[in-house]
Formats: C-alpha cells, structure tokens, sequence
C-alpha cells in the first residue's frame, strides 16, 4: 500500500503540471484515451464478459468520469495535496457501505484506520 501512495503522490502531481497546460476537461478526456489504448487488448480479449456487464459497466464509467472530471478541476483550483487528502477521506465512505451493504467484518479496524486519515487531512489543512 506505500507503494501504490508513492506512485499516486507522483501521478497527482503529474496531473497539475497537464491541468496547468490544458483544461480539467481536456485533461480528463486524454487520460482516459490513454488507459483505454492499453487496455484495449485486454478488453477485445473478456468481450463476451463485458456484453454481459454491460449496464453496470456504463453507470461505473460515467460516475468514474464525473469523478475525475471534479477531481482535475479541484487540482486545478488548489494545490495537489489539499485535494488528494481530501480525495482520499472517500474511504470513511468505502468502510460505512461496506459494513451496511456488504457486511464486511472488523469495522472498528477500519474506523481507526479511517481516523488516521481524517486527522492527517487535519493536520495538512490546519498547519
């Protein structure tokens, strides 16, 4: 998991130089062409597994891109670590639907963990 946090910090920042050269939605859409070139392969491969999803597939897509499309426009607004702090509050969201929807187990390991994170959005925003 500090692996996957290092190359987000990177990437983030990668988005902000690309929004300071082009527009939120510009930026967004040319990302998304990219990871679609790449994945183009794999998904030619599982076609008869997506026919199926289809529905499901779309609703994600258009949420994902909605996502991003505000995500790029708070980066543009403000600087790179306000907004991925804030982004990353989400999991307080992911741990709540996942005990209620899912049932997932240990809820108040989770919490704690979510705790942290909330108190680190905290510490960035106050000092």
């Amino acid at each position: 998991m500090l692996i996957v946090a290092f190359i987000w910090s990177i990437t983030a920042n990668i988005d902000k130089i690309g929004l300071q050269n082009s527009s939120p939605l510009f930026w967004v859409i040319a990302m998304d062409l990219f990871v679609v070139m790449l994945l183009l392969p794999l998904c030619w491969r599982k076609r008869a597994q997506i026919r199926t999803n289809n529905g499901g597939l779309v609703k994600i897509g258009l949420f994902g891109g909605l996502t991003a499309i505000c995500q790029m426009t708070a980066i543009s607004l403000t600087l790179v670590a306000y907004v991925i702090a804030i982004k990353r509050t989400s999991a307080i969201m992911g741990v709540l639907f996942g005990h209620a929807i899912f049932k997932e187990e240990g809820l108040r390991e989770r919490l704690m963990g979510v705790v942290v994170m909330v108190v680190g959005v905290l510490f960035i925003t106050v000092f």
